[in-house]
This record gives C-alpha cells, sequence and structure tokens, in this order.
C-alpha cells in the first residue's frame, strides 16, 4: 500500500500532523508512507523520521516565475512537470490534511483512476468537494473566530481513520542530544526554555513582557538556566533582554538554531515558555511541559499543545495576562502539579479543561455528534431560527416547483435565500453553526444532471429542517418566552 499525506501548511501544523504519521505507521507497518510540503517549511517533516520519502512543493519557485515577465508559461510547465512525477507514485490513499483550497487542487491533480482521497479536493468541474464529514465540518466549524473544541490533530487523525493514542505524541530527538548541548554549552544544566516569537504578529508578546517575566522566573528559580530561542526576527529582543538581565544564567540562541537543535533542546529541558508557534508544538512533542501563553486570534481548542502536562493561560492580549498567575504555573509545572488558574490538557475532547461549555459547542455537539440540543431563553436566538426555518421551507418549496421547469429562475431564487441566511448567521452567532453546517454540504452535490442536483440540494435543506426543529416554536407560545432543547 502506497499512502500520501499532504501537509501544505506552516511548521506549526506540520508538528501537529506528527502524531497522526505515527499513527499510520502504527496502523499500516508495511505501507510505503510519503508527505509532501511545501519546501520552505519541509525540514519540519524530515527530523520526524516518520516517512518513508518527503516530496517538496516548489512553491517559491513556481510563483516567482508565475509573477514574473514572460515567465507564465516556465512556471506552468514547473506545476505540470511536478504533477505528473506525483501522479506516477500512483499512490493508493491520499491523505489531505491541509483542509486548504490549494491542496485540494493538487490532491485532485495527483490521484489517478485507483486512488481513495480524504480531506479538500475538486468535483470534476473545478469547484471545492467536500466528499467526507471530517471535511465538511472543518470547513464550516472550525477557525478563529469559530466555536469548536476539536482539536486539529484529533481531525487529522478521524479523516486518516486512525486511532490516536498517547504514545503517537511521544518522539525522541532523531540526533546525538549531547552534541547539541555541547555545542551551545547548556549540557548538564537545568532548563527551562523561552520562545520569543510566534508564527503570527498578533500572537507575539513584547520584548518588555518578556523580559518582566524572565526577570522574574530568573529571580525564582535560581538552579535553572533560562534559554532563549526564537528566529532571526527575534535577536534584536533577544539580546535586549540578555543584557538588560547581565546575562548570567541567559543563553542567548535566537537566530542560530536549527529545528534539530529544538529537538535536543527542547528535550533537555524541564519546561518550554511561550505563545502559539511551531516550537511550541515541538516542545511538546519531544515530551517536555509547555505553558502556552496564548494572545491574539487564537482559538486553543484547536491549536494549543495536545500533551500531557500542557497547559494554556489565555488573554484577548498581554496586558490582561496576570504575571503573577505565569509564575505560580510556572512553578506548579516544575513540580508536576496542575496550576489553578488557566486550561490544563486532559486525553478526551476537548482536550483542555473547561469550567463549562458554550452554548455554540453545545450546539455542534448534538448537530454532529448527536448529543442532547441546549436549552435556551434566548428569544432573539429562537426568533433568528425561525427565521432560517421560513426561508428553508422557501428553498424546499422553489427545489419542488422548479427543478423541472424554470431551472433559469431556481438558480439566482436559491442564491437569494442563502445571501438572506447568511446575514441570519452574522446577526446571531449562535445561528451561524447551523448557515455553516449548510454551507459546507452544498460542496459534496457533484456535477450531474439538474433532477439529481435538486434532488441532493433538497436531500440537505430537509436535513436543515430536521436540525431547526427543536428550536421552532409551537405556534400557541410563538409571542411568549420559553426554554427550548
Amino acid at each position: 500500500m502506497k499512502i500520501l499525506c499532504i501537509q501544505l501548511a506552516r511548521f506549526g501544523d506540520i508538528f501537529m500532523s506528527w502524531p497522526v504519521l505515527k499513527a499510520l505507521r502504527r496502523e499500516f507497518p508495511q505501507a510505503e508512507i510519503h508527505g509532501l510540503f511545501r519546501e520552505r517549511f519541509a525540514e519540519a517533516a524530515h527530523i520526524s523520521g516518520t516517512l518513508d520519502r518527503i516530496h517538496e512543493l516548489p512553491s517559491n519557485k513556481i510563483f516567482s516565475n508565475l509573477f514574473s515577465e514572460n515567465t507564465t508559461d516556465s512556471a506552468l510547465m514547473q506545476v505540470e512537470s511536478f504533477l505528473g512525477q506525483m501522479q506516477n507514485e500512483n499512490f493508493d490513499l491520499v491523505l489531505n490534511l491541509s483542509f486548504s483550497p490549494l491542496s485540494s487542487y493538487l490532491s485532485s491533480a495527483i490521484k489517478t483512476p485507483n486512488t481513495t482521497v480524504y480531506g479538500y479536493q475538486r468535483h470534476s468541474d473545478g469547484f471545492l468537494n467536500l466528499a467526507d464529514d471530517v471535511s465538511r465540518y472543518f470547513y464550516a466549524q472550525v477557525g478563529t473566530h469559530q466555536f469548536n473544541r476539536i482539536h486539529v490533530t484529533d481531525l487529522m487523525g478521524l479523516l486518516a481513520q486512525v486511532p490516536l493514542i498517547a504514545e503517537d505524541s511521544k518522539f525522541f530527538p532523531t540526533s546525538d542530544q549531547s552534541e547539541t548541548l555541547k555545542k551551545y554549552d547548556l549540557l548538564r544544566k537545568d532548563l527551562i526554555a523561552f520562545h520569543l516569537g510566534a508564527s503570527e504578529v498578533h500572537k507575539r508578546l513584547t520584548p518588555e513582557f518578556w523580559r518582566s517575566l524572565i526577570l522574574q522566573i530568573k529571580v525564582r528559580c535560581p538552579e535553572f538556566h533560562l534559554v532563549l530561542v526564537g528566529s532571526k526576527d527575534d535577536q534584536l529582543a533577544a539580546t535586549m533582554i540578555e543584557k538588560s538581565l547581565h546575562g548570567e544564567r541567559i543563553m542567548n540562541l535566537a537566530g542560530q538554531t536549527t529545528w534539530r537543535d529544538l529537538e535536543d533542546i527542547f528535550a533537555a529541558s524541564r519546561l518550554f515558555i511561550g505563545a502559539d508557534s511551531g516550537p511550541m508544538h515541538l516542545a511538546g512533542l519531544m515530551q517536555t511541559p509547555v505553558l502556552n501563553l496564548s494572545v491574539g486570534s487564537v482559538n486553543f481548542w484547536e491549536t494549543g499543545p495536545r500533551f500531557a502536562g500542557a497547559h494554556v493561560i489565555r488573554a484577548d492580549d498581554e496586558q490582561k495576562i496576570v504575571q503573577s498567575d505565569v509564575l505560580e504555573a510556572t512553578r506548579c509545572l516544575l513540580l508536576g502539579q496542575v496550576p489553578a488558574r488557566g486550561y490544563h490538557y486532559t486525553s478526551g475532547t476537548p482536550c483542555f479543561t473547561a469550567s463549562g461549555n458554550t452554548f455554540e459547542w453545545q450546539l455542534i455537539q448534538a448537530i454532529y455528534l448527536s448529543e442532547p440540543y441546549p436549552s435556551t431563553e434566548k428569544m432573539s436566538f429562537v426568533k433568528a431560527v425561525q427565521d432560517l426555518s421560513e426561508l428553508n421551507d422557501l428553498a424546499l418549496e422553489a427545489l419542488r416547483k422548479f427543478r423541472d421547469t424554470k431551472l433559469d429562475f431556481l438558480g439566482p431564487y436559491l442564491d437569494r435565500i442563502y445571501e438572506s441566511m447568511n446575514l441570519i448567521g452574522k446577526t446571531d452567532s449562535s445561528v451561524s453553526v447551523f448557515v455553516n453546517w449548510l454551507r459546507a454540504e452544498k460542496c459534496r452535490i457533484p456535477p450531474a444532471s439538474p433532477f439529481e442536483i435538486c434532488a441532493g440540494y433538497t436531500e440537505i435543506h430537509q436535513g436543515l429542517r430536521t436540525l431547526l426543529q427543536p428550536y421552532i416554536l409551537p405556534k400557541e407560545l410563538a409571542e411568549g418566552s420559553i426554554s427550548y432543547g
């Protein structure tokens, strides 16, 4: 069996894929497992030690040619050549772990008539094809401002149809760890690693924040050496912190390390502290306790550190992070204890402890996991559901009346209904769970005869009617207030 895993996102997403790659190796020990990654981020795949072969998409070369004068033909030839080589591999199974539009074109272009594809792909007419349940769920409910609480790693495992066990998230350095520690003078020292950067600017913490925090940890933990890591972009901040704290027990390695170096350093550290980033995930994979300081537009339920001993302190911005909470969490994690404030890793779904489920997450569980529908006394939500239901009934009536005689009218008419539904979803975020479900379901309808397409849309709208039913008020109660669920 020949399997291709596509992951075209950045370092953090590749590291979140590692447990799935290890699970595939466990479930299919005789399979030949390949991976496809963008060349800029492929190093994160090379050090995983789980793949038989790694393919690198030459995206920089392709796009540089594409946007240069007189080189469009060259870019297209490169794409055609690359896709031809990939198709000649004759993969039995393609797992698109990227959940992105670009990857959907690749997964469809690489497959042969004998290839099974899971994940985002394309219909024969070029439209997005969400053929499996996991892809539709991701498209509808996953994202920074959504209400999903299933971790992306777990969703990738469900897509690949492999059970994830605790051992799948446990890795070890692939090189001689002692050589790296000697190189940076870290051998036989108790280490706390600080990653000063983040995957995006809005997730970063300021140098002033880091200086204040590191100073307090330095005072409170005199037996530890504090290692500062980051990219070249973090060198200035790291140097400022190092100099302001007089350098004693501060090891500034920002901009100096490779990913293999970081593997060794994190594996030797007693604790990792940092914002949302690839290094955060790598530290957890090396079985190092992680303290994630999560700020900005981040849904830590989806992309937080999914590892035993990991802890998240979440705030909209760094001004709302209470440093005493961070210091207490640091103390607890170094002692193997669970901090009182924040979110601690736990096995299961969601994979972090929570003080209570939101209405929207309970609603998602009802729709997708057959859990009980949550009760509500929010009449604005019930009214919005009623409006959505009426529009859905109009769509069903139009599909019944016009599918055989007035197809030119039906398409624009349904588009206006969908626009109205989207507006309702924007005015009530809870109702957007239903609207997004519908948007994703429509993507599974393939090119077909008008009658077959209408039958497919009818089935979807009937499904929406069923989902909305628990919140539809009986006529005699339409003007009153009632708790429904």
